[in-house]
């Protein structure tokens, strides 16, 4: 019976360093479950961790008004950018880009010919 006991606590685990499958023993882990950040826990108190927090968030959903709330301090709502842009909005918008890039390439005429001299 000692022989079967141990014979179930011993697992085989494959080791990244060693490449090679190794031999761990359980020590009695069964019957224990892991959370999001990897601690052990009871399997027992897992149903009861997911009822406190349907409690704590009313079952998972969150109240339109709330999120309503929380939009209106961020910034959002009635008075965010249109979506569309009139003809004059796109005609200076391309007016900009094209100033910047005339600009761009004046600047970068200055700076050609540059890089270490070497001495004869």
């Amino acid at each position: 019976d000692a022989e079967a006991l141990t014979q179930k606590r011993k697992v085989h685990k494959w080791d990244l360093k060693k490449k090679k499958y190794i031999q761990v023993q359980t020590d009695g882990i069964t019957g224990k479950g892991v959370n999001e950040s990897g601690a052990r826990i009871s399997k027992k108190y897992v149903p009861q961790l997911y009822e406190k927090w349907m409690q704590k968030t009313h079952g998972g959903t969150v109240d339109i008004d709330k999120r309503k709330k929380g939009r209106e301090n961020k910034g959002g709502g009635d008075d965010a950018k249109d979506e569309l842009k009139s003809a004059a909005q796109i005609r200076k918008q391309r007016q900009k880009k094209e100033k910047r890039k005339s600009y761009l390439q004046h600047k970068a005429k200055g700076k050609q010919g540059g890089g270490k001299r070497r001495r004869k």
